[in-house]
């Protein structure tokens, strides 16, 4: 998930905590307690030449463990 700065220096922490609920959500592990997350500047995410599809490599990277956001019952 990419969340726009808009301009700002730094993305308030209560927006990357929101970001990585939903991402730890729609992941293969939403059905787990806790979740880690990892959370980098886009600059810091690349794909290795040749890779398959999602793979990348993330450097200067922090990791979050976040509860994923509930889904809503239908």
């Amino acid at each position: 998930m990419i969340v726009r700065r808009g301009g700002r220096a730094e993305i308030p922490a209560s927006v990357v905590h929101g970001a990585a609920r939903l991402a730890a959500r729609y992941s293969k592990k939403e059905e787990e307690r806790r979740v880690d997350v990892i959370v980098a500047a886009v600059k810091h995410v690349r794909k290795p030449k040749g890779a398959p599809p999602g793979l990348v490599i993330v450097s200067n990277e922090d990791t979050l463990t976040v509860d994923p956001e509930p889904r809503e019952r239908e």
